[in-house]
């Protein structure tokens, strides 16, 4: 234990529970849902509920980084509404990939050199979507399981706001 996946996993679920403070709709559907009905579980279903489409699509941003599928525009795994130059949250895992992982690194920054290119959008950045994705692979995760990764990421974050919500 504590190798580098391991490392990688905890720099991941850091930077979740820090992003998972900010705007994210994932959050506020908890937060609303939590103080609506009081219910960890409910909470919970509301959050993920809001994963997979126009927010936190980490499958979809798995296949543009890994099988080089291209969806369309937008492009699932890059772009975030709030950080035009990145989530600072996901900075650590930028790092962490460059120095144990630089091939996952290297194939990330193509792909988004790609997808700038491909949209026309030069500010175009990985999100919080893309870097679950990386993890994902790295972890050897089979495709259309990396939302279990994103939630277990972001639940401790989830439960401060559910005691926050509901002392």
């Amino acid at each position: 234990m504590n190798g580098p996946e391991d490392q990688l996993l905890a720099a991941l679920e850091l930077a979740h529970s820090q992003a998972a403070r900010g705007p994210c709709a994932s959050s506020a559907a908890f937060s609303l849902a939590a103080g609506g009905s009081g219910d960890f579980g409910k909470a919970l279903i509301a959050a993920i509920s809001t994963l997979g489409g126009k927010h936190g699509p980490i499958t979809g941003a798995r296949q543009v980084i890994y099988r080089g599928a291209w969806p369309g525009i937008p492009v699932p795994g890059w772009g975030n509404s709030f950080y035009r130059k990145g989530d600072p949250s996901f900075f650590p895992v930028e790092e962490f990939l460059k120095v144990h992982y630089l091939g996952h690194w290297d194939l990330l920054t193509d792909q988004t050199f790609q997808v700038r290119t491909n949209t026309g959008k030069p500010h175009l950045v990985p999100n919080a979507a893309a870097y679950t994705a990386v993890v994902a692979q790295i972890l050897d995760m089979d495709l259309g399981t990396e939302l279990a990764l994103f939630v277990r990421c972001r639940l401790s974050a989830w439960a401060k706001l559910f005691k926050e919500n509901n002392g």
